[in-house]
């Protein structure tokens, strides 16, 4: 595939690919007459790299996380330590996603008459 077959299908622009190559996100492509070519595993790998993105991984994180896929064995010492760390973060985000919900939720059934007066009580209820 050519890289604009590989953006269309992925939904990611042409430069964020090359991009993600430049700092070793992604490995670098064969090249046929100086023209990067893809196979088909690039868009499971691209779809990872997205997806961790909007979790909240660094590229630090993210280039830790596709070399671990891409070895096909055991994770690395480096790759344990970030999924340990990880798994951590992700908890916590949890948690406050929830404890958001919740605020939310309580707004919805609010019936101050000021957004100040509803703030307070609401923030109150969720300390």
């Amino acid at each position: 595939m050519t890289i604009g077959e590989v953006a269309r299908r992925s939904s990611i622009s042409a430069s964020a690919i090359r991009y993600y190559e430049s700092i070793g996100v992604l490995p670098k492509p064969n090249r046929v007459s100086g023209r990067r070519v893809y196979n088909e595993a690039i868009l499971p790998l691209l779809g990872l790299v997205q997806y961790s993105k909007g979790v909240g991984f660094s590229v630090k994180q993210i280039r830790t996380l596709i070399a671990g896929v891409e070895s096909h064995g055991r994770f690395s010492t480096a790759l344990q330590k970030l999924a340990r760390n990880k798994i951590i973060q992700l908890d916590e985000m949890i948690v406050q996603a929830a404890q958001m919900k919740a605020l939310l939720e309580d707004a919805l059934e609010c019936r101050c008459l000021t957004a100040t007066m509803c703030g307070s009580r609401i923030l109150q209820r969720h300390d």
